[in-house]
């Protein structure tokens, strides 16, 4: 039933409800735009979460090379350093594995505060590589 331009509620039906506001109508297509845009701006975040981990490994990569090279001076190539690493790690008694690993935490740390200096001194160190 209608009057003046407004649906009414029948009493022999009391399902007939009023039509949503165009308010309601205009958020409801909205709505897929907005998650569009949320999900874009996800994957934006997810892209630059990606990149800061390969900034972050490349500068874990390029700290022990500097570390080997400085240890290894004039004689240091990357594949002394490799045959060096495997052959010690191979011979290595199982006490001797178990002190190296005391000395992880000072090697992150290291690296952490190194990493904190180059960060603050300039932009990627990816141009040394």
């Amino acid at each position: 039933m209608r009057r003046k331009g407004k649906l009414m509620t029948n009493k022999l039906n009391p399902t007939l409800k009023k039509p949503a506001p165009l308010k309601k109508k205009l958020s409801r297509h909205q709505e897929p735009l907005q998650d569009k845009e949320k999900f874009l701006s996800i994957e934006q975040k997810i892209q630059r979460l990606r990149q800061k981990r390969e900034k972050l490994h490349l500068n874990q990569a390029l700290f022990f090379t500097k570390e080997v090279q400085r240890i290894l001076q004039d004689e240091f190539s990357l594949e002394m350093a490799l045959v060096i690493l495997e052959k010690t790690w191979a011979t290595a008694s199982k006490n001797q594995k178990e002190e190296w690993s005391k000395h992880v935490p000072s090697f992150r740390a290291a690296f952490v505060s190194a990493y904190e200096k180059e960060s603050q001194a300039h932009e990627p160190i990816l141009e040394q590589i």
